[in-house]
């Protein structure tokens, strides 16, 4: 096994509460599974192989494109087809600045509302929180830092989950003082800088996933990554891979491969702190818990021009069987990332 370090890489819900009631565990379950980002860390510091793919940033400021954006979801219970669902948004990528060190991207999106899987007539009251631009930076190279207007972000977001309760307690289900106390954990994640950047704008990082690296043609690298615990604490262990599966030197063009199973102890840990944070630790909780079985497999590719540094196809696949409780599911989590051509 061989990998070229060019620079240190970073290969690092509509919810109603009712403890007497599995389908609310079971859909908490699946959507915090799906948050946990595949972007963990990875070191190496073996010299640069001429038989390897950089993936090395080559922009000027005002370079601008525009990516279609995918993002399908499909789920079932006991064999049985639940949720079957897709959105789709056109996004684009526009460079505002470029030094020596580090390069200020903007990217102008819309917040998708159906990761809170609100209602289709509660939607449109949400409409003014639907246009967002994230300005971030990233090195030199094109690995990911950060996002800079992360509080005004927060901000929005805060307003939308207090708006969201709202809505939902008209609804009757379930009065505002339990729905405040469960959510104020999911509040937290969503509003602040980690979570904005791991869970409500994950394809930044997947955008940004293969660059600072000279990938070696002839060799695997496995290896040990681990997941930001987006809770604190331990992160969570998974069991990777990186290969590039072809290659174009003469039009610069690679598309490399990750695959990875998330070790199913480490998932179990963290759902069960999330439940406790949330107050869902009564005995029909503890019970589906201690038994839960998770299989969680992430399968990516990343189809690049590899200079100047511009993902043609990106499709990140995670597949999840859980059981929990009486009941057996599985859910798919496709997002796709495509380049859109003039």
């Amino acid at each position: 096994m061989s990998l070229s370090l060019i620079k240190r890489s970073r290969l690092r819900k509509r919810f109603t509460q009712d403890n007497n009631n599995m389908k609310y565990i079971y859909l908490l379950t699946f959507i915090f599974i799906y948050t946990a980002s595949v972007v963990g860390q990875e070191e190496s510091t073996t010299e640069q192989d001429t038989t390897g793919v950089p993936f090395v940033a080559y922009w000027e400021i005002g370079d601008s494109y525009n990516f279609q954006v995918t993002k399908i979801r499909r789920q079932w219970k006991e064999g049985i087809s639940t949720k079957n669902d897709s959105s789709s948004q056109v996004v684009n990528f526009l460079v505002l600045d470029s030094t020596a060190t580090s390069y200020k991207i903007k990217w102008s999106t819309k917040t998708d509302l159906s990761e809170f899987n609100i209602p289709l007539e509660l939607t449109e009251s949400m409409s003014k929180y639907s246009v967002t631009d994230v300005i971030y930076t990233t090195t030199e190279l094109g690995e990911f830092v950060g996002i800079e207007n992360w509080e005004e972000i927060s901000d929005m977001m805060q307003n939308l989950l207090t708006d969201m309760m709202v809505l939902i307690a008209e609804d009757g289900d379930v009065d505002m003082a339990t729905l405040k106390g469960a959510m104020q954990p999911v509040q937290n994640l969503y509003s602040s800088k980690a979570g904005l950047e791991k869970l409500v704008f994950k394809e930044l990082n997947f955008m940004h996933f293969p660059f600072g690296l000279e990938y070696d043609l002839n060799n695997v690298i496995e290896y040990e990554d681990l997941l930001p615990n987006m809770l604190g604490g331990d992160p969570i262990r998974g069991d990777a891979r990186l290969y590039i599966e072809d290659v174009d030197f003469e039009n610069s063009f690679a598309t490399l491969k990750q695959e990875m199973n998330l070790n199913p102890e480490d998932t179990k840990r963290i759902i069960t702190s999330l439940f406790k944070q949330m107050n869902l630790n009564n005995e029909e909780f503890d019970e589906a818990l201690a038994s839960a079985e998770f299989d969680i497999r992430d399968n990516n590719s990343y189809s690049f021009y590899f200079n100047p540094g511009v993902p043609y196809i990106i499709e990140t696949n995670r597949e999840t069987v859980m059981k929990l409780g009486p009941e057996d599911g599985k859910r798919v989590d496709i997002l796709r990332i495509e380049l859109v051509e003039d």
